[in-house]
């Protein structure tokens, strides 16, 4: 089952980066991009921690995770407003507000997109919903190719995600026993985290925005591609321990090669036309990979609340950098080298700190 999943997911990813290489983004995807990035930052603030656990096993759900679900999709519905109207798009009022709709809907289904393999009793259900989520994406792909518009590949990406939702929300915990609604909140440590990194990244590309400019939406997308080996660990592997020294010795070797390579990158010209523009943003997107794996074994071994404060300074830490580099007018290349710091950094916080912890502290 595992393999014709991850097959169909190699498949929506093949149509995207096709998407990728042969549409020039322009102002339309750019102005898409920007509120897929801001409507981003509700829903891992308030839906990533309990998702994360419930990944785990390591508990149900949270007894207001209905709640929680409504008021990040009604949340986002003004901050996506707020983000057109400060773009002063020139844009039809009509496509905004499908822009709009997509985006803080598309925000919150993509949450929960990692938890349908371990909550979904039914796994023909799992395998049919996916299947009509690539159907979705690969068919938004082929349109942005054959209309040379890259937000239709955007637009797939959030609405296969939509659909992928609707047809498993009834398998998620919605309610959960007596003790977990009783000791429940509003924002868990994991999730208050999360949303704090998922406010720093919204930063990290919006001062990427000056640096690529139009390219930032073909980013985007490079990015979902990347994260789409994340998203098949975290959807049916976080349970395995195959293979984790193996990894975790390539991260460490790309940490090190990106010490060098980012400065560089920083000062160099990012041009739409250029395919190897694409290459360099590729390697730079990988950065995304390094710290999910270490955060499960660190949330296992050390505990939710430990994992949160962590990984709180670090995104807080790296928050204040970037308001620095904004003071000196250094916001650009600095957003591209936090771009991997960042992840960096926090995957090596999780590595160190679970190393000889035995047990959940």
């Amino acid at each position: 089952m595992r393999a014709r999943l991850i097959g169909a997911e190699a498949l929506a990813a093949a149509a995207q980066a096709s998407a990728v290489l042969l549409v020039a983004p322009g102002d339309l995807s750019k102005a898409f991009a920007l509120v897929m990035i801001v409507t981003a930052v509700l829903p891992g603030l308030m839906l990533t921690g309990d998702v994360k656990l419930i990944n785990a096993g390591l508990t149900d759900a949270s007894g207001n995770l209905i709640v929680k679900t409504v008021a990040s999709t009604a949340l986002n519905m003004p901050l996506g407003a707020a983000v057109l109207f400060l773009q002063e798009s020139t844009q039809p009022l009509l496509l905004l507000a499908l822009f709009l709709l997509f985006g803080t809907i598309g925000a919150t289904a993509q949450t929960f997109s990692s938890t349908w393999y371990y909550v979904q009793p039914d796994k023909s259900s799992v395998i049919r919903s996916k299947l009509v989520s690539v159907g979705v994406k690969v068919a938004f792909a082929g349109a942005a190719v054959w209309f040379s518009e890259l937000t239709l590949a955007l637009l797939g990406i959030g609405l296969g995600a939509i659909i992928e939702f609707a047809m498993n929300f009834r398998s998620l915990p919605w309610h959960a026993n007596a003790e977990s609604v009783g000791r429940s909140t509003l924002l868990s440590p994991l999730g208050l985290a999360y949303g704090v990194s998922r406010i720093v990244s919204a930063g990290l590309k919006v001062g990427l925005t000056t640096l690529l400019g139009p390219l930032i939406a073909s980013f985007l997308v490079i990015e979902q591609l990347v994260g789409g080996a994340n998203s098949i660990f975290e959807k049916y592997f976080v349970r395995s321990v195959r293979w984790r020294q193996a990894v975790r010795a390539i991260k460490i070797l790309y940490l090190i090669a990106m010490l060098a390579l980012v400065p560089w990158l920083a000062s160099q010209p990012f041009l739409p036309q250029e395919k190897i523009s694409l290459l360099w943003l590729t390697i730079v997107a990988c950065a995304g990979l390094l710290p999910l794996s270490e955060m499960y074994i660190a949330l296992e071994r050390r505990g939710q609340s430990f994992v949160a404060i962590g990984s709180s300074i670090i995104s807080i830490t790296c928050a204040g950098l970037l308001f620095i580099a904004w003071l000196t007018n250094t916001l650009s290349w600095a957003s591209l080298i936090a771009y991997v710091a960042l992840p960096g950094s926090t995957f090596i916080f999780y590595w160190l700190s679970s190393t000889h912890a035995r047990h959940n502290a």
